[in-house]
């Protein structure tokens, strides 16, 4: 009898440690993924006033030059309008993430990585859109000048 006690007791403990290594694996892989995304972000933050700057300029543009056609006049607003929503995706990015310490307990580890696969790809698709802005941004205002 005190053979099995000993066997249930070395499975227990084998599946506590199997447990423990899964979990700290599933930690790794969602502490790799959120620096990726977060790597995308630091990188693309700090552009963050060369568009609001960008942007104050073709609105400046707007204001003093008389002699825009009107298509030049709605290329410009249209410019403007995608540098705001580029910098409202990012703040509602930055409100709405999660880091996945403070998901723990709450989801499992398989959908916290799917959570930061998809605030991957959301803040990849931010940053595209500042860089765009960006680059429209300074051709408007090198055109304009």
């Amino acid at each position: 009898m005190e053979i099995q006690n000993m066997k249930r007791t070395i499975f227990f403990l084998a599946g506590v440690f199997l447990l423990f290594v899964a979990s700290s694996c599933a930690q790794k892989k969602q502490e790799a993924l959120r620096d990726e995304l977060m790597a995308i972000h630091d990188d693309v933050m700090p552009k963050m006033g060369e568009l609001t700057t960008l942007a104050g300029q073709l609105k400046q543009v707007i204001a003093t030059d008389s002699t825009l056609t009107e298509t030049e006049r709605t290329e410009i607003e249209s410019a403007i309008t995608r540098m705001a929503l580029a910098e409202e995706g990012m703040m509602d990015w930055m409100a709405t993430f999660r880091q996945p310490e403070a998901l723990r307990g709450k989801m499992k580890n398989e959908a916290i990585l799917q959570y930061l696969e998809t605030e991957k790809q959301n803040i990849q698709e931010v940053s595209v859109q500042i860089r765009s802005g960006i680059e429209s941004g300074k051709k408007l205002i090198s055109t304009h000048q």
